[in-house]
């Protein structure tokens, strides 16, 4: 024997197989040298402690169950003692508990009735076989490791997991003993199994159950608690779980789905293929045949230990859904209702596929019951619990809303779809002089308007609800008793469902405005005063500006006078550029006062129109023209798309004065380097006219507020010019723009500038009997 031994050396020396060596070697059990590739080198003195630590003469076989097939021709049986009292082999042939005999490579030599009646194989059947082939043995740890008690010790015990030949998976409690020969060489393991299925079972449920039940006691949001509830079932006793909800319709909602880790061709298909369609494919009440129909009628368990095609067939709501569950490869299913009370809630559905083979037991539906039993209290307790908070949440917004309504100062008030009042708060009924909540039923909303306002509510305000479910505006309602006409602004809404697709009933929001009006009217009033005197004095100092202009200049021209001083000249010019910026500055503030009386006689319905034929371009050239004489730096580039004449039927000032102002915004609001561009364009029965400018921009919200009255958009910064404004010129536009018959309007965008536009009606288009 040499120095050095290899892998193989000591693999024919004890007659087993190159793994097991190598394996002890990996785990420290015997001592060597890694060579890489080349596998170990073992020291011979390692070696023979080895031996002797372990039991000197080791030649217990290790072979691959899967691959080795051991030739059992002319196989003795197991000499046992020689004890002519007791016949050793009736005695384990009596026994009740399964007694295998296999030799050192796991083939089975001796199968006793006990091991027929457990595993279902006969003696015959068994003999020849791999053992852990035949039984599909899991087990508890590496079968390296049982094999090497077994050499070290002579003896193992433990728990087994066998399958049957039927596929029913079996737990049992082994003890399994080595048999040596007179030469201490391993001759045989005689393995005693005892059945612990239903104990463990018994134990496994338990537990199962605690677990359950903490699961469901964890949270009161019940989703949530059957979603956890089926993680955990998957775990015990289902590779597919899943819940179905019973709904008022009769339909069926499927609330959570879960797989089990261990089933990998399921957990596969419905992570990465058709979870969401097999969720959407559920049955209804029309097939009877399904499982979950089934339960739900019956309110029993409905439980197919084995589901073959035929079961499958009649499962399938669809070819679609026959594909979709067969390649989940259900072997056994079960489903149990869901039960509260004497009410059905739902079902649970449980299957096995065939990554675990496991058919469904009459232990199984009894757990399976008792689980369904605890969610079904579980749901109904944290229904019960959300029914009680949501309605004691509803009851205290509703005192909260009561209160707030019947405190209001305002009008609120409520009516049905077709307009017929059901409801008034106590400041509403003041207000329109009713003393009673039995005053205001079965009244229309037309009774506290005045007459001349009846038709406007009907074919406009109404109309308008109906279209776009809010209208807003000043009206007029009228006092019961007195007949007095009350200024209001008001509001009339639709109530809509909590789904928000169709309308309860319709509400309305009323404010008494009097005061604010009689204010308005007295400011305006004021503001009419007011311009007026300013305008005279504003005309006088206008006037001789102008004269003292003139006359500067008369003095500069050389034609009419000597050369002057120098010092005189300088003086002159001086008093020249000062007159011109003061007379620009009149013209600003005679501006204003325009817009200020504009502004009251628009507020008063006294603002005149002298309406004419006249050609839009040439009113448009005009009045660019007037501008580009006062800011004669900057560049105003006219867009015609018609050089002819386009007529209109205006007032031609006016039309001028709303060029002009958007003219001026669109100078004062861009950079002095950036030109503005005008343009103007035949429409159909109508023309377009539009100043466009490359300014700030300008929000949404700005664009629907910009043509209110004194509304002055915050944060936009004059970039040119006089930034004085009062917020009335564009309001005074729109109003002017839409008494001709025409519509103003904006496109804009926050960086991208302004195009602000109106539109008018060709004066061929209109009809002249009308006018």
């Amino acid at each position: 024997m040499g120095e050095y031994l290899t892998v193989q050396d000591i693999a024919l020396r004890l007659e087993v197989t190159v793994d097991t060596v190598r394996r002890w070697l990996r785990l420290g059990k015997l001592k060597g040298t890694s060579l890489g590739r080349a596998g170990y080198r073992i020291d011979e003195k390692d070696f023979h402690l080895f031996m002797h630590k372990h039991d000197a003469g080791i030649h217990f076989v290790q072979q691959s169950s899967d691959s080795q097939t051991a030739d059992t021709t002319g196989a003795k049986k197991v000499k046992l003692p020689d004890l002519p009292t007791i016949n050793y082999e009736q005695l384990i042939q009596s026994a009740i508990d399964p007694i295998i005999v296999r030799d050192p490579m796991s083939v089975i030599i001796s199968w006793n009735e006990g091991a027929r009646q457990l595993y279902g194989w006969s003696e015959d059947e068994a003999q020849g076989q791999v053992t852990h082939t035949l039984l599909q043995t899991r087990f508890p740890t590496s079968r390296e490791d049982i094999d090497f008690q077994l050499i070290q010790h002579g003896r193992w015990e433990g728990v087994l997991y066998h399958t049957t030949k039927n596929g029913r998976q079996i737990v049992v409690e082994t003890r399994q003993q080595l048999i040596r020969d007179e030469h201490n060489r391993p001759q045989a393991i005689l393995e005693i199994n005892h059945d612990i299925t239903m104990m463990k079972r018994h134990e496994e449920s338990l537990q199962f159950l605690a677990r359950a039940s903490h699961v469901l006691n964890t949270s009161l949001d019940y989703e949530e608690t059957l979603t956890a509830l089926i993680n955990l079932t998957t775990s015990i006793m289902a590779d597919i779980c899943f819940v179905d909800f019973l709904l008022p319709d009769d339909t069926l909602r499927r609330l959570t789905q879960s797989v089990s880790s261990t089933s990998q061709t399921s957990s596969t298909y419905i992570q990465t293929q058709s979870a969401g369609q097999i969720s959407s494919i559920l049955p209804s009440f029309t097939d009877i045949q399904h499982p979950i129909i089934q339960a739900l009628k019956t309110g029993q368990p409905i439980v197919t230990e084995y589901v073959d095609d035929t079961i499958l067939r009649s499962m399938s709501l669809s070819d679609e859904h026959y594909q979709q569950i067969l390649s989940l490869g259900i072997t056994s299913s079960l489903a149990i209702p869901i039960i509260a009370y004497g009410k059905t809630l739902g079902v649970l559905s449980c299957c096995y596929t065939s990554a675990s083979g496991r058919i469904y037991t009459p232990q199984d539906v009894e757990l399976g019951r008792e689980i369904a039993s605890r969610a079904a209290i579980a749901v109904t307790n944290a229904q019960l619990y959300t029914e009680q908070v949501q309605a004691r949440a509803a009851e205290e917004s509703t005192q909260q809303f009561v209160a707030l309504v019947e405190n209001s100062t305002d009008f609120i008030g409520m009516a049905t779809l077709d307009g017929i009042t059901t409801y008034i708060n106590p400041a509403g009924r003041a207000l329109v002089g009713l003393d009673t909540p039995e005053d205001v039923l079965n009244r229309p909303m037309t009774d506290f308007l005045p007459e001349q306002l009846h038709y406007y509510f009907t074919d406009v305000i109404y109309k308008h609800i109906q279209e776009h479910k809010r209208w807003e505006g000043d009206l007029q309602i009228r006092h019961s008793k007195t007949g007095e006409l009350i200024d209001v602004h008001q509001t009339f809404f639709f109530i809509m469902n909590d789904q928000k697709e169709t309308p309860l009933c319709m509400a309305t929001l009323a404010r008494d405005i009097r005061e604010q009006k009689e204010l308005d009217q007295r400011k305006d009033t004021f503001i009419s005063m007011a311009s007026h005197e300013l305008r005279n004095p504003l005309t006088t100092i206008h006037a001789n500006l102008q004269l003292a202009e003139r006359r500067v200049k008369s003095i500069l021209n050389p034609t009419l006078h000597h050369e002057l001083p120098k010092d005189v000249e300088h003086a002159t010019s001086d008093a020249q550029l000062m007159l011109g910026r003061a007379l620009r500055q009149t013209k600003v503030m005679n501006r204003l006062i325009g817009n200020l009386l504009d502004g009251t006689r628009i507020q008063a319905n006294k603002l005149n129109l002298s309406l004419a034929e006249h050609d839009i371009v040439a009113i448009l050239k005009d009045t660019i023209q007037d501008q580009r004489e006062v800011t004669n730096l900057r560049t105003i580039q006219l867009d015609l798309a018609e050089s002819g004449p386009i007529l209109v039927l205006v007032d031609k000032d006016r039309i001028g004065q709303v060029i002009s102002n958007y003219l001026t915004n669109a100078l004062k609001y861009s950079a002095a380097s950036e030109e503005v561009t005008v343009g103007i364009q035949r429409k159909a029965e109508e023309v377009y006219v539009w100043v466009k400018d490359h300014g700030p921009g300008l929000t949404p919200e700005q664009q629907l507020r910009i043509w209110e009255r004194y509304y002055q958009a915050k944060g936009i910064t004059v970039q040119s010019g006089t930034g004085i404004g009062l917020g009335l010129g564009l309001h005074i536009c729109k109003t002017l723009i839409t008494r001709q018959g025409g519509q103003v309007g904006v496109d804009s965008a926050p960086g991208r500038g302004s195009t602000f536009w109106f539109t008018l009606p060709l004066a061929e288009s209109l009809d002249v009997n009308n006018l």
